[in-house]
């Protein structure tokens, strides 16, 4: 007899599509940083985390909200091990120049995890 746990998924409508709501609250990255903390070690940052609260574990927080310079396409100049980023590339004008400028950003051997 099975004796597992069903969970049900509550869904939202947008444009006549169908999403999970865990998607329309913010902090969709909570479920990949589990994951992340295995590749994502040393000195890095959080790109488009929107809140610092909600940055990856000991990252340097990157957002437009916050009140500095920084941004996607304007990093501070120092290159990190890694780059943790969740549901910020679909905000970008360029994703390809963005994720180039990623890449140039890291240290050899760095982590781009998205």
């Amino acid at each position: 007899m099975w004796s597992g746990t069903i969970f049900m998924i509550d869904f939202v409508s947008y444009e006549s599509e169908k999403y999970p709501k865990l998607q329309s609250i913010g902090n969709a990255a909570q479920f990949a940083i589990p994951f992340a903390k295995h590749f994502c070690t040393g000195v890095g940052y959080d790109i488009g985390c929107s809140k610092k609260e909600w940055a990856f574990p000991g990252s340097i927080p990157i957002d437009l909200e916050f009140d500095d310079l920084y941004h996607a396409n304007n990093l501070p100049t120092r290159p990190v091990d890694y780059i943790f980023s969740s549901h910020c590339l679909e905000h970008v004008n360029d994703w390809v120049e963005t994720m180039d400028y990623w890449y140039e950003s890291l240290k050899e051997g760095g982590v781009l995890f998205l």
